[in-house]
């Protein structure tokens, strides 16, 4: 049937089941999958709120599709490969950037910095301080979208917190198993 079970001999360690840490890994990924989903599902309505411009369309959609995929993948596959989650990490991250960018500098090539460059010229002539060239239109904060940017910056902040944790329990491990050799 099987091996019978080996008694360990008197004054042998036996390995105990690591300490439970204050904060389970199963709450940062929650907060992983949460944040993910809800800055997916403001990007969907970003989608559909800018349809007229088929640039920013597509932004919002590739954006809310890699956010819905990662939290996905979180929940569904057992094991979700490191590089997926530090690859959903750095979308993240690259969307609040540009989210900065676009409230400070103005988006890039909008269509009203599509006109030619006596129209941006008389533009920035005819009214001061307003960005000129590429990065002619600067949009305002809204809720949703600061929403959505406080989420990314969860995401981020959960895909670092378990590898630290990952990496603090493979340090841990690693310890341990040298010190049993060592005792042996």
């Amino acid at each position: 049937m099987g091996a019978p079970e080996e008694e360990a001999p008197e004054g042998a360690d036996i390995e105990e089941a690591p300490e439970e840490t204050t904060v389970p890994d199963g709450f940062f990924k929650s907060v992983l999958v949460a944040a993910s989903l809800g800055a997916g599902a403001i990007h969907i309505w970003a989608a559909w709120a800018h349809s007229t411009v088929p640039r920013v369309l597509i932004f919002f959609t590739v954006v809310a599709t890699l956010q819905l995929w990662l939290a996905a993948a979180v929940v569904w596959v057992r094991s979700v490969p490191w590089s997926m989650l530090f690859g959903g990490a750095v979308v993240n991250a690259a969307t609040v950037v540009v989210w900065v960018l676009s409230r400070t500098t103005g988006v890039p090539f909008q269509p009203e910095s599509m006109q030619s460059m006596d129209a941006i010229m008389n533009r920035a002539l005819s009214e001061p301080g307003v960005n000129t060239g590429a990065m002619a239109h600067e949009e305002t904060f809204g809720l949703l979208d600061s929403a959505a940017s406080a989420l990314e910056v969860l995401v981020v902040v959960a895909v670092l917190v378990l590898w630290m944790k990952h990496r603090s329990q493979v340090a841990t491990s690693e310890m341990d198993e040298t010190v049993s050799q060592a005792v042996r």
